[in-house]
């Protein structure tokens, strides 16, 4: 709002703004400073038939994030100010009086750097783990070979943390000094409020897997791999999930491989940590049959769930010469509770269609008066189902064999 004594209001009545980019105050310059760095010490050995090794790993990042932007209040401040040396014009470059030259002239610099502040952004990772692991590829011997057997264990911790500035987490929010109301938790000009956030989890895994030959009688090879990993996360429950794997050659010249695998994906910690980010988009309401702003708020989701997959293939491989091989699969991924967050057009669709059978969309808070959009509190959710199949074709030529 700008007050009616403003210096440069020349309608001498309040003024409400709705919209203004200030774009005499120059480009946008952000200052990017990345540092990372890990350290990795592990040893290995051989015991008997047992092949083994351990390690302990730690890597960290850091990025800091520099931009000069606009202080609304202290914007608010310069329009509203009653003297002309300290006031911003915000009708520069127009002139009611004459509208069809208009003005050239441009707010003095030292006007501008009374509301350019520089807003910063501090984000940390970080992530260690310890492992051991250990092989035997003859733990016993059948008639097609030697059975061989792999299994581990691992620990990791995660952790993350982002640091946004006084100015964007809500702390020091925008509030019109002409009529009391809080405008944004943001108080950057063109930014949405976004809060301070960490989080950090816990996970221990441990695989095992065995790779059986079946048969192996000179005209055709048969062998068998069984797997299963396990983890448990100290914030999204825990998944166990296996692996079965067939690999048959019938002749020098092909073979043929088969495979179902468990899958699974947890979600990330910002996804389960994030606390109301607020985001204004210009969205169509079916309801009111208009498009405007509307805030959508969006939280992480501590009763998330670990993503489930399944993957099943099937392959051929032809080695018609030395020099030729042709791979030929086809494959299918089936994923159920995706990790996801509905976009806010879905929202408004959604609520539309309740509103039709006389009930609402609760993620949907419309004012009581006007009935527009207050906000859409987005949640990350477990959602529906999804499927990927394809079929991948490969022609590999070796000319390094071919003597010239």
């Amino acid at each position: 709002m700008i007050s009616a004594d403003a210096a440069f209001n020349p309608f001498g009545e309040e003024v409400k703004v709705r919209s203004y980019r200030a774009i005499d105050t120059g480009p946008r310059n952000v200052e990017v400073d990345d540092k990372s760095y890990r350290a990795l010490a592990g040893l290995r050995g051989v015991t008997g038939n047992w092949d083994w090794e351990t390690a302990a790993f730690y890597s960290a990042a850091e990025t800091n994030d520099m931009a000069n932007r606009i202080h609304a209040s202290k914007f608010q401040q310069a329009i509203n100010s009653t003297d002309p040396a300290n006031a911003y014009n915000i009708f520069t470059g127009g002139d009611v009086n004459n509208p069809n030259t208009g003005d050239t002239s441009l707010n003095p610099q030292s006007v501008i750097d009374q509301f350019m502040v520089d807003v910063t952004r501090d984000s940390k990772t970080s992530l260690a783990s310890v492992d051991f692991k250990m092989s035997n590829g003859e733990l016993w011997d059948l008639p097609a070979g030697s059975v061989g057997l792999a299994m581990g264990l691992e620990f990791r911790h995660e952790t993350f943390e982002d640091d946004r500035d006084e100015l964007l987490d809500g702390s020091n929010p925008f509030i019109d000094q002409i009529t009391g109301v809080e405008l944004s938790g943001s108080n950057v000009l063109g930014s949405s409020p976004t809060p301070d956030s960490k989080g950090d989890r816990d996970v221990a895994s441990a695989f095992v897997e065995v790779l059986v030959p079946l048969v192996d009688n000179g005209d055709h090879y048969v062998e068998l791999q069984v797997a299963a990993r396990y983890e448990n996360f100290s914030d999204v429950g825990s998944a166990l999930k296996p692996k079965i794997a067939l690999f048959w050659e019938p002749a020098d010249w092909m073979s043929v491989r088969a495979s179902y695998a468990g899958g699974f994906r947890a979600p990330g910690l910002p996804q389960v940590t994030a606390e109301a980010v607020p985001r204004s988009n210009s969205l169509y309401d079916p309801v009111l049959d208009k498009k405007y702003a509307i805030v959508d708020v969006r939280s992480g989701n501590t009763d998330l769930t670990p993503e489930d997959d399944t993957n099943i293939s099937l392959g051929f491989v032809f080695q018609p010469s030395d020099q030729m091989t042709i791979t030929l699969d086809a494959w299918r991924i089936e994923q159920e509770n995706l990790v996801g967050i509905l976009p806010g057009s879905s929202h408004l669709l959604y609520d539309s269609l309740l509103r039709s059978e006389g009930s609402s969309n609760e993620n949907v808070i419309r004012d009581p008066d006007t009935k527009e959009v207050v906000q859409i509190n987005n949640t990350y959710q477990n959602l529906d189902k999804r499927q990927i199949e394809g079929i991948d074709l490969s022609l590999t030529y070796d000319l390094s064999l071919i003597h010239i």
